[in-house]
């Protein structure tokens, strides 16, 4: 059908042009006019007189055969037809199969459809894949069937829906960054699809070697720091149980008022004190306590000052800094300073220090050494393990 506006060449039954998308006229075109049937007797009627050489004469028809008088000589024999030889089969050609018709005597039945050989010989050739073509696109109203490159219904001229693009492929992910550890080390080489690498078989130690090594190791190490160990035990033992008192055995000092010997400040009563013989802060003087045997110290309460009640605290100098010496078994001191708060009660100071025989309390600084005050310590008192 043609388009009237662009001369489009649109299939027949088109209603909108494909092109412009104009409408088009359905009314079919006035058919020619039939031509006369032909007439039976045109063969058989003369020309019209005048026009041409007169026909020639119809040869006669032959006589028919007539049958041969009976009772003259003996009936004819009935020969049957001898077809002829056949070709010598050509020897640079195939196998000649026999035809199945040419076997055939005339008058034999078929009884069997023979084979036709030499027809219809299409040959091996695939028929030609069809062009591939984009999918149609239905209309939404009629649901007719519209090439894809039109917009309206070639039917009812509704608007198609609009193409779906292709799926594309997704965008490639880029590739992780690595960590920075693994920078550090050489870059990782690209190989060829295939490749094998050569593993290195590891050979291994036998045990009887690896454990007696690692025997040695361990001891040296533990060897090592056996110290430091024994003090991790300690102070776990410290924490899981609780300190008991710990009584000295012996007290003595630099030197000691003759009423407040040095053994008052380890007796257990918090009203009476060690003070020393000259008035003053007391410096360099110190208070000294033995035990039996050597223990493990883990507090130490100190209680400054003539006494343990807020009202007679303040009648003597108290202590402000002492420095703590203890000594082990083999003679070797050891040093901790604590400090001292201006306050009546007993104070408390951890120091952990182990195999301990002999504790020294040097006062290095004292609170209210004022006129004929003199240094004092109510009471010393340790705790820890036998």
């Amino acid at each position: 059908m043609i388009c009237p506006t662009c001369r489009h060449d649109n299939p027949p039954g088109t209603r909108f042009c494909a092109a412009c998308q104009a409408f088009l006229a359905w009314d079919p075109a006035p058919e020619s006019a039939a031509d006369p049937p032909p007439d039976p007797d045109a063969h058989h009627r003369p020309p019209p007189q005048g026009y041409g050489p007169p026909p020639a004469a119809l040869p006669e028809p032959a006589p028919p055969p007539q049958p041969p008088a009976q009772g003259f000589g003996p009936p004819p024999q009935r020969y049957e037809p001898v077809p002829p030889p056949l070709p010598p089969p050509d020897p640079r050609s195939g196998p000649v199969v026999p035809d199945a018709a040419a076997a055939r005597r005339p008058g034999e039945r078929m009884d069997r459809p023979q084979p036709v050989t030499g027809f219809f010989d299409v040959g091996t050739e695939q028929p030609a894949a069809e062009s591939a073509r984009p999918p149609d696109r239905p209309c939404p109203r009629c649901r007719a069937a519209n090439p894809a490159d039109r917009h309206l219904c070639g039917r009812c001229g509704a608007v198609l829906d609009p193409v779906a693009p292709a799926p594309t492929a997704p965008a490639p992910v880029p590739e992780a960054r690595p960590p920075w550890w693994r920078r550090l080390r050489r870059p990782e080489r690209t190989v060829a699809a295939g490749y094998r690498p050569h593993t290195r078989t590891r050979r291994r130690l036998r045990p009887r070697v690896v454990w007696p090594a690692v025997v040695v190791v361990l001891a040296l190490v533990g060897w090592l720091v056996r110290v430091q160990l024994s003090d991790l035990v300690s102070n776990i033992q410290d924490r899981s149980a609780k300190p008991a008192p710990l009584h000295p055995n012996t007290a003595t000092a630099s030197t000691a008022e003759p009423a407040h010997p040095a053994d008052m400040a380890f007796d257990g009563y918090a009203n009476r004190y060690w003070a020393p013989a000259a008035p003053g802060a007391g410096a360099g003087q110190y208070v000294e306590a033995g035990f039996p045997h050597a223990v493990r110290l883990v507090t130490i309460l100190i209680t400054p000052g003539c006494s343990a009640d807020d009202g007679t605290f303040l009648m003597q100098a108290r202590p402000s800094k002492i420095t703590l010496t203890f000594y082990d078994t083999a003679g070797r001191p050891t040093t901790h300073t604590v400090t001292l708060h201006d306050q009546a009660g007993p104070q408390t100071f951890e120091v952990h220090a182990s195999d301990v025989t002999k504790v020294r309390l040097t006062t290095d600084a004292s609170y209210g050494a004022t006129g004929r005050h003199r240094l004092a310590i109510a009471e010393v008192e340790f705790f820890g393990r036998q």
